[in-house]
């Protein structure tokens, strides 16, 4: 199943519901793209050997807002 991007109305329910303001290359990102999976590119940056960060997944956006509310609650 493909990503689906998100909607301006989802991320502005996320930033009303953390009372923050998301990045705005965040925003672009995820109206772009939406919620994605990369499980393999950590193997393919070790295998490599380079030096990258590895982004394994952008959550779906009310993952987002679920787990920093459990995170801010610990």
């Amino acid at each position: 199943m493909l990503p689906s991007p998100a909607a301006s109305l989802d991320i502005q329910r996320v930033e009303q519901a953390l009372s923050t303001v998301l990045p705005q290359a965040y925003i672009t990102f995820m109206q772009m793209h939406g919620a994605v999976r990369t499980p393999s590119l950590l193997s393919l940056i070790v295998d490599g050997r380079h030096e990258q960060w590895d982004v394994m997944a952008l959550s779906e956006l009310a993952e987002v807002s679920e787990g920093t509310k459990s995170y801010w609650s610990a």
